[in-house]
Parts: C-alpha cells; sequence; structure tokens
C-alpha cells in the first residue's frame, strides 16, 4: 500500500470535504509516487432525470441543477503519471459580484477516489493489519465518514494488540474483555505521549459506533492523531525528541549537569 510523503497531505484531504468550483481544483498528491501533484482532466457530468424533469418549472433557475460527475486525475510528476480517478455529486451554483451579472459554474463534492489518497506516513515497523484499516478508512472517508471512524478505531485495537496489551483481563476465576479505554490506559504506562492521541482517536470512533454522524474532517482528525501516535511508538527520531525535550523541560535548561567527581 502506498501513502503520501507530504506533510500537506491532510491539507488535501480537508480540501476535498467539501463542494468546490469547475475552475478551483484543490491541490492532492499523487498517493502513488507522493510527489507529483494530480491535474483533472475533462471532467463528465450528467444531470439526473428528476433535475432535468424540473425545467419546465416556472421558477427554474440553472442552480436547481442537480447530478453526478466523473474525472480523471493525472499525475504531473513525469516519472509517474499514474491515474486516479475520481467520482461524486454535481450542483449548479451561482458565482460572481452581486453588483454585476451573476454566473454560473459546477461545483463538485467527491465521494470516490480510486485509489484512495492515504495521508499517513508510516513508520517502516507498523503492522499490516493497522495500514489495512487506514486504506479502509481512506476509502469510506468521503462516502461514509462514520464507517470511517469505526475503521480508525479498530486500528487502534490492531496496534495495541501489536505492542501486546491483552485484550483480557482476570477477575474472579473469570475472564473479563478490556474495553479499548481500559486498553489504552494500560499502554499509557508505557507510551503516555501516544496513548493521549489514541485515546483520542477511540472517542472519535466511539462516536461512530453510537450511531453520530461524523465528518469527513473528524474521520481527518483521527487520521492525523494516529499518525502522531505511530511516529512515537515506532519512529525511534521522534521518540529521541520527544525525550530530549523533556529532559530538557525538566532541567529548565540546556545545559547538561555535570557529573559529580568522587572523593579520593
Amino acid at each position: 500500500m502506498e501513502c503520501s510523503l507530504n506533510p500537506t497531505a491532510f491539507a488535501d484531504l480537508r480540501a476535498l470535504a467539501s463542494a468546490f468550483a469547475a475552475d478551483e481544483w484543490p491541490h492532492l498528491l499523487c498517493p502513488i509516487c507522493g510527489r507529483g501533484g494530480l491535474k483533472a482532466g475533462k471532467v463528465n457530468s450528467v444531470e439526473t432525470a428528476r433535475s432535468r424533469g424540473m425545467h419546465d418549472h416556472e421558477a427554474w433557475d440553472p442552480d436547481y441543477i442537480r447530478g453526478f460527475f466523473q474525472v480523471v486525475l493525472i499525475c504531473g510528476w513525469a516519472e509517474c503519471g499514474e491515474v486516479v480517478l475520481a467520482s461524486g455529486e454535481m450542483t449548479v451554483e451561482a458565482v460572481g459580484n452581486p453588483n454585476h451579472d451573476w454566473t454560473y459554474s459546477e461545483f463538485y463534492l467527491v465521494r470516490h477516489l480510486m485509489p484512495a489518497l492515504v495521508p499517513i506516513v508510516f513508520p517502516e515497523p507498523t503492522p499490516i493489519a493497522v495500514k489495512g484499516r487506514v486504506l479502509e478508512a481512506s476509502t469510506l472517508l468521503y462516502v461514509d465518514a462514520s464507517a470511517a471512524g469505526n475503521r480508525i478505531r479498530t486500528a487502534v485495537e490492531e496496534l495495541l494488540t501489536y505492542q501486546k496489551v491483552p485484550r483480557t483481563t482476570s477477575s474472579g476465576g473469570k475472564r473479563r474483555r478490556l474495553s479499548a479505554h481500559h486498553r489504552i490506559e494500560r499502554f499509557g504506562a508505557k507510551n503516555p505521549e501516544a496513548a493521549n492521541l489514541l485515546e483520542a482517536v477511540k472517542w472519535i470512533g466511539n462516536d461512530a459506533s453510537h450511531e453520530v454522524a461524523l465528518s469527513p474532517l473528524e474521520v481527518i482528525d483521527g487520521l492525523e492523531l494516529l499518525e502522531g501516535a505511530l511516529q512515537l511508538i515506532y519512529n525511534d527520531r521522534t521518540q529521541r525528541l520527544t525525550n530530549l525535550a523533556k529532559r530538557i523541560n525538566l532541567r529548565k535548561t540546556s545545559v547538561k549537569p555535570k557529573p559529580r567527581s568522587g572523593r579520593a
């Protein structure tokens, strides 16, 4: 599974969370090479039959139009040139200055991207199961954000398992299943910074499980938090810098204490 290698990847995903005008395609990084920007080809849009049937209405205006669109996005990096298929909803809206004549433009709301844009940069040791849940979340992001939220919650559970946090505990001679919250608390004894991020991801996933309608933006927040946790757990440099900052903050100085000389 390929992923973006650019810190703007999350900004790209957020730009697709709302409708945009036909001439204002947001910047998108190629999900295959992680280098080139995706350029939109000719957009094919179609009006629904119900929308066409409203043209004879006496109050009809172009902004009554509703339909769907499809477009091929092509990576602009010469050594890649891969394609991404985008599709979704099309509307027509008035644009321009109220003091001048209005013009109309098609607006697009992306629902599907194939392949999906996966924003997380995975450290090398990241478990395959965690990567799989992130890919599923990225695929579902714009068509069913709540289902995507469930996937990132499952990714947290998978990650805890690979970190050897038990799923169950023994109480009164009986095995009892540990909740995700209690598993994160146990993990926090080893890595409190990462556990703090995973707890936030869990709350987003809980909202999805409890039939709270999530937006793509909320799931994107969860993906970004999950990436931060993965970096803290698996990226040695990130952990080293975190520990270095902690030591400096405790000393309130960058000067290391001199070792005490022993007495003869």
